[in-house]
């Protein structure tokens, strides 16, 4: 007699390598934890396993993802250029991803600053984008580029700051949860 135990066995399913990498990219080790003890929770229950999506959108997370995957495309970038220019074209992709980089990061940390001065989401982007403006001025004013640097390279590595970090925002934003309610398909005439 083959006694069978009232656990259900648990059937590892391997996710692809590419998956692992993107969730390590998208989320940090922290979150990536607690969210596979929520799926585990989920599936011991026998619930459907949820999405890795969380329902607000978090700086810190925001943060974390345009590093991770900023320093992946900077160092193609820098790889790219250095092969193509030399050292010359390798530090104006440094140069311009830099930056970008500097804009984004003191934008995050106006947005996380911010309830200490009790602003509201809009009083904070306004203030974030104030501050970010004020130091690409500052840069463009006041620091002397070399003339091997102003052409090209640090165009080429500052677009492709702004474009990643633009499209991860946009992904970050597409993926939240947001309630909302139609009121023109009810009737309110009650």
């Amino acid at each position: 007699m083959v006694s069978r135990s009232p656990q259900p066995q648990k059937e590892a399913v391997a996710e692809p390598v590419w998956r692992r990498v993107a969730d390590v990219l998208w989320y940090p080790p922290a979150e990536r934890r607690r969210q596979r003890e929520r799926r585990r929770e989920r599936a011991r229950v026998g619930l459907r396993a949820s999405s890795y999506e969380s329902q607000e959108l978090s700086w810190k997370f925001l943060f974390y993802r345009v590093s991770a995957y900023s320093l992946l495309a900077w160092f193609g970038g820098m790889m790219s250029a250095c092969l193509f220019a030399g050292p010359v074209g390798a530090l104006g992709i440094t140069l311009g991803f830099l930056i970008i980089y500097i804009c984004f990061t003191l934008g995050v940390l106006v947005m996380l600053i911010a309830p200490i001065f009790d602003w509201g989401v809009p009083k904070s982007l306004v203030v974030s984008y104030l501050v970010k403006i004020a130091l690409l001025g500052l840069v463009l004013m006041f620091v002397p580029f070399p003339e091997n640097l102003r052409h090209g390279w640090t165009l080429a590595g500052a677009c492709t700051g702004v474009i990643l970090w633009i499209v991860i925002e946009t992904v970050s934003i597409a993926r939240l949860r947001i309630l909302y309610f139609d009121t023109d398909s009810e009737d309110h005439s009650r």
